[in-house]
């Protein structure tokens, strides 16, 4: 039977060091004959989670910390178990209960080592990651800028865990359009791992797709083929060409072609990342349904409705089952469906569907949240093809203000609503001003483009 005994400490070391929490489930043979209650149950709350039945893992977490609560306050298994529990929430989209839970574990790790130490580095990178998943920008920065700072100064510089530092605080400025910051950081993660990993080590692979991401975003698309190209050829002679591992670059690489316009190249890539995802998981998981999701968004991007629909129905159907109705990830899938259900002229279903994403969004995310402003933006659409401008510009108005709240005034993600708000502008007859958010959203393109004059 599998055990965490015995390797234990060495398991939650790795932890500590800063590699991915899912790592952490792998199960190890220890050779004991007997398992302490707490073995057990991290024993099954591991194996549950492993197998995507969130609600035992979660069960079983949260039993196993009661008993590492006898361990005393300051014990380093203690802290493991918040952070195990921690995952599991943040697996089902509970990241406002993932928070206190690591917040608990960081203070744990800063008494026990220091504040300035390198086992603290861990802790404060999975409680920033999950600032970040709650749009909690601000609080997330200084927290993965510190354990970038202990690492420099403990690590030497071809460290592999001072990668992982650069990697997380470089996707924390991406998903905030700071991509002139991003950037450096991304090269540099590459950098050290192929130094100290060789180039064609897996962690490499990933890395070549963390930076072809930033060249995306920014429409560089040049630069990011050749990366994207690099990270599948890794991830396929190490992996082999059904590792889950290829996935993300599959996915990203589907990115990259629908937003060059060619969509026929970018569906056999979600394809194939679709059909290594139910092979590995079956057809009944989130990760397939994120991915049946991406695909009727590639349709729904060419205005293919009638081929996105059933896809992004299946989508919902699997989350609503495996994560729960008011889970962030069915809202997201909500808010593309009723994208698509507007397009197939089924405007009544499409204002329930967003409104219904609006709803989980501000509860699970806040008011305040960048997937908010998508659904709102979606939501004004919607009213602008029903002609119901008075409900349309208020929405329009508070996906403005959250964008640039969160994201900042020249994210290119603001350049699709100032269009859109301008349209409305001038249905309305308010020519003189849709001219000045047209004349905006020129510049960012202009800005966050700069190589499509090439």
């Amino acid at each position: 039977m599998a055990r965490w005994g015995g390797h234990l400490q060495l398991r939650l070391a790795l932890l500590v060091a800063g590699l991915l929490l899912p790592a952490c489930f792998a199960p190890i043979e220890t050779g004991r004959a007997q398992a302490t209650p707490w073995e057990r149950l991290v024993d099954a709350g591991a194996k549950a989670y492993r197998e995507g039945r969130n609600a035992e893992a979660e069960k079983a977490f949260r039993a196993a910390l009661q008993e590492a609560e006898r361990f005393g306050p300051d014990n380093e298994l203690l802290a493991g178990t918040l952070a195990l529990l921690a995952e599991v929430y943040r697996r089902q989209g509970k990241h406002s209960d993932a928070i206190p839970l690591l917040e608990r574990s960081l203070k744990i790790m800063e008494r026990r080592a220091g504040p300035e130490h390198r086992d603290v580095t861990a802790a404060l990178n999975l409680l920033g990651i999950a600032y970040d998943a709650l749009g909690r920008y601000a609080e997330a920065e200084p927290l993965l800028r510190r354990a970038l700072a202990i690492r420099e100064k403990a690590l030497k510089s071809t460290d592999p865990d001072l990668a992982l530092s650069l990697r997380n605080l470089g996707e924390h400025y991406r998903l905030q359009g700071r991509y002139a910051e991003a950037e450096p950081l991304q090269r540099r993660a590459l950098t050290i791992r192929e130094a100290a990993l060789g180039p064609e080590h897996p962690s490499v692979g990933m890395s070549a797709n963390d930076l072809a991401l930033v060249y995306i975003a920014q429409g560089r698309y040049r630069e990011a083929e050749p990366l994207s190209n690099r990270a599948l050829a890794i991830l396929e002679k190490a992996r082999g060409p059904e590792h889950p591992e290829l996935v993300p670059v599959l996915i990203s690489r589907g990115v990259l072609y629908r937003r060059e316009g060619k969509t026929a190249q970018a569906e056999p890539l979600y394809r194939r990342a679709l059909a290594i995802q139910e092979k590995a998981l079956g057809p009944e998981q989130p990760e397939v349904a994120f991915i049946l999701d991406s695909l009727a968004v590639a349709y729904a991007a060419e205005d293919r409705y009638a081929k996105a629909e059933p896809l992004a129905r299946r989508a919902l159907a699997i989350l609503e089952k495996t994560l729960g109705a008011r889970h962030p990830e069915v809202a997201t899938n909500l808010s593309n469906l009723g994208v698509i259900c507007r397009g197939l002229g089924k405007h009544s279903e499409a204002e329930r569907l967003l409104l219904r994403a609006r709803q989980i969004q501000e509860a699970a995310l806040g008011p305040q949240h960048p997937d908010l402003a998508l659904t709102l933006e979606n939501l004004a659409t919607l009213y602008v093809a029903r002609r119901i401008y008075a409900k349309a510009e208020p929405l329009y108005q508070q996906s403005l203000a959250i964008r640039e709240r969160a994201l900042g005034p020249t994210h290119p993600s603001l350049a699709k609503t100032l269009e859109s708000y301008a349209h409305l502008l001038r249905e309305t007859h308010r020519d003189d001003e849709a001219l000045k958010l047209e004349a905006r959203a020129i510049a960012i393109r202009a800005r966050n483009t700069p190589d499509r004059a090439q």
